[in-house]
């Protein structure tokens, strides 16, 4: 009885101790700068070699994109 005692003395001890009680915080102003920067464009080029086109995009999906319903394709494997 007495080491069960001390096992669940043993567990609250550590448990209390786990996980500190942080606020939210930010990476600092370097790491921030390199997580936003903008992406590198792709490029295009026409089959002669004349043209390019360079196309831009975002790193980040808009509310609108995100709101959207998924459709999702299930792919079901059968092993003969």
């Amino acid at each position: 009885m007495k080491s069960l005692l001390t096992c669940y003395l043993f567990f609250f001890l550590i448990s209390s101790y786990a996980q500190e009680n942080l606020t939210y915080q930010k990476p600092h102003k370097n790491v921030l700068e390199l997580a936003e920067a903008p992406l590198a464009p792709s490029i295009r080029m026409d089959n002669k070699g004349e043209n390019i086109v360079l196309l831009y995009r975002s790193a980040y999906k808009t509310i609108e994109e995100l709101s959207e319903t998924e459709m999702r394709l299930v792919a079901y494997v059968l092993i003969l």
